[in-house]
């Protein structure tokens, strides 16, 4: 008998363990008890299509999310996560000058070989030659290069996102905000 309820008890624990508020059919109160359908996820940012491979050098913009850094002679590039490249002059490192900006919608990785700077641009490879820091070029567009499925879910994130509508445009970034019963979840 003893058995029986100790079986019986943990039947009871496993079934209401399983009732998770994060199972997506029962996102109603989002987890938050209100019952308002609110939770916290992530919504795409949409550019249209040739805006987004619209690659230009700017003058100095402010970092908002930076990413990764790769050196390039006396020269730091710096990402601006889903943004574009900061040139940064490092030749006196207790005073470094930004210089330019390079314009890449989507960019999340770079990397640097020789005197070219190479890029994502949503699901294509740009190249740039860096050669004259003050002269930078578009080199070339190598397309299709990435999956278009990167696209449709925010990468190295977890959790709700509003599921990407592609009559809206490209997705070149996702914002972190409160989303309303929410059908996509990673």
């Amino acid at each position: 008998m003893t058995r029986l309820l100790i079986f019986l008890s943990l039947v009871v624990v496993f079934l209401a363990v399983s009732c998770s508020k994060d199972d997506p059919s029962s996102v109603r109160d989002g987890g938050n008890g209100t019952g308002d359908g609110l939770v916290e996820g992530y919504r795409p940012i949409y550019m249209a299509p040739e805006a987004a491979r619209t690659i230009e050098v700017t003058g100095v913009e402010p970092l908002e999310n930076p990413g990764k850094i790769f050196w390039y002679h006396n020269f730091m590039m710096l990402t601006d996560q889903r943004k574009g490249v900061h040139v940064i002059d490092i030749s006196n490192p207790s005073s470094p000058q930004k210089l330019n900006f390079i314009s890449i919608p989507g960019v999340n990785d770079v990397a640097v070989k020789n005197s070219f700077l190479y890029a994502d641009n949503i699901t294509d490879l740009v190249v740039m030659d860096i050669s004259n820091v003050y002269d930078i070029s578009f080199e070339t567009r190598v397309k299709n290069v990435y999956p278009t499925t990167n696209q449709m879910y925010p990468q190295h994130a977890t959790g709700y996102f509003e599921c990407v509508d592609t009559t809206k445009g490209l997705v070149v970034g996702w914002e972190k905000t409160m989303l309303e019963d929410p059908k996509c979840r990673r």
